[in-house]
């Protein structure tokens, strides 16, 4: 397939293009329902023009129109992946897979670039039978677009199926029903975790998570200040969790909203009830100097999850800090910094967190991502230490839980405790290792 456009497209960057497709379906989904849909449209491909400029040189010249022929291109691709699920048996667990996904992706594009019809000028005629379908596909997933909430039988000949699924919540409990995810997970399958530690270089410590499409980065400062009356002889831990507009339109700019002050609560909460790090071993001189620790967690890109997603940032963070020795005389009050002795911190425990979203009794998700959250009549977050003990449990209202539902949570829990935590200790020797 060849593109018309100013950019110098490869297959490579084409196949780059479509990993991050389904990634910006909650940026489309959550913008502000009364603006324009042109205005919408302007504002996403620019963004994910800027987004591949940024993670790809080649591509720092895009446009965020020519990002969206570009989308127009993906429904020939989105053909041949239909075409392998209707040769694949009806129940079979590849098309169960693939089916939602598919129907998902290909909706996103059409509504997002809103084109509903054929092939156009700006891109090339399909030439074989077998891409001319496109247009009639295309024309009727439009047509199902728009009568959503009545859909319509299919006309013969058309290739899409009458039991495709829509996107109401009626059709996302159905698919659960089959114990699969709408991005392709079972029910108790959790999203691959990226670590890299030592991302921010002003900084003391710091990580970066990717949980799925979820990002999130948390960069730790170390300053020196006086400890409490009450607290002699203990330090400061102050983590805090930034929720911008730039990880998803479903924020706000301005003070701290519910979710960021709730995240920071938690995070707060894991650290006292876990005993991660004494305030004591924070203390240079009792009574005098302290450290004093802001652990800074933004949120980059949010699909969900970000309790498991902030902790993991935030535990990843303090593994990599490494502080200056400091010493104080008492006689003459003078403190003198060592920056070339650097100490890492003495963490006693690594507790990790795993999040589930209940949908029913019979219906529950580990790991949820922002459609699920939604979609969730509650959620709840089990906290445990590394030797699989219980650290605590953290459920911000919604429907009660079972006890066995609970006791099912935190076995699934206990086998990603050590995943988690090895992830960590391999992102830190690959660290060492470069430096």
């Amino acid at each position: 397939m060849k593109y018309r456009g100013k950019a110098a497209w490869s297959y490579k960057s084409e196949a780059r293009l479509l990993e991050l497709v389904r990634g910006y379906r909650p940026l489309w989904d959550h913008q502000q329902p009364d603006y324009p849909k042109i205005k919408k449209r302007q504002m996403l491909f620019s963004q994910i023009a800027r987004d591949l400029g940024q993670k790809f040189p080649e591509l720092q010249q895009l446009t965020g129109d020519q990002v969206r022929t570009k989308f127009k291109y993906l429904k020939s691709y989105f053909l041949r992946l239909y075409q392998k699920i209707q040769k694949a048996p009806s129940d079979s667990a590849e098309q169960l897979e693939f089916k939602w996904p598919f129907y998902d992706a290909m909706l996103f594009i059409v509504d997002s670039t809103g084109d509903t019809s054929g092939p156009t000028s700006s891109y090339v005629k399909p030439e074989s039978e077998q891409l001319a379908k496109v247009e009639v596909w295309v024309t009727e997933a439009a047509h199902m677009l728009s009568h959503r909430s009545s859909p319509q039988p299919s006309p013969a000949g058309s290739i899409v199926e009458d039991d495709a699924p829509d996107l109401s919540n009626g059709s996302v409990k159905t698919f659960l029903e089959h114990r699969k995810r709408p991005d392709g997970r079972g029910l108790a399958n959790f999203r691959p975790i990226n670590i890299k530690v030592g991302t921010v270089t002003t900084a003391e410590g710091s990580a970066t998570v990717r949980l799925g499409h979820t990002t999130v980065m948390c960069g730790i400062k170390a300053e020196i200040a006086t400890p409490t009356l009450r607290h002699p002889d203990e330090g400061f831990i102050v983590p805090n969790v930034e929720l911008y507009p730039c990880c998803s339109p479903m924020f706000k700019s301005g003070p701290p909203g519910e979710k960021a002050i709730g995240l920071s609560q938690f995070l707060r909460n894991v650290i006292t009830s876990g005993e991660v790090l004494l305030p004591s071993d924070l203390c240079i001189a009792a009574n005098k100097i302290a450290w004093c620790l802001y652990c800074d967690v933004v949120c980059l890109n949010y699909d969900g999850n970000l309790y498991d997603a902030s902790l993991i940032a935030l535990m990843a963070a303090l593994q990599n800090v490494l502080l200056p020795e400091v010493s104080y005389d008492e006689e003459s009050e003078k403190t003198t910094i060592s920056p070339a002795k650097s100490l890492p911190l003495k963490l006693k425990r690594k507790p990790v967190s795993s999040t589930f979203t209940m949908h029913s009794d019979s219906i529950q998700l580990v790991d949820p991502t922002a459609e699920d959250e939604e979609q969730g009549s509650g959620e709840v977050t089990v906290v445990l230490l590394e030797d699989g003990s219980l650290c605590t449990i953290h459920k911000p209202g919604g429907h009660s839980i079972a006890s066995d539902s609970l006791d099912t949570f935190i076995d699934l829990a206990r086998k990603r405790v050590t995943l988690v935590n090895s992830a960590i200790c391999k992102a830190l020797a690959e660290r060492k290792a470069a430096s």
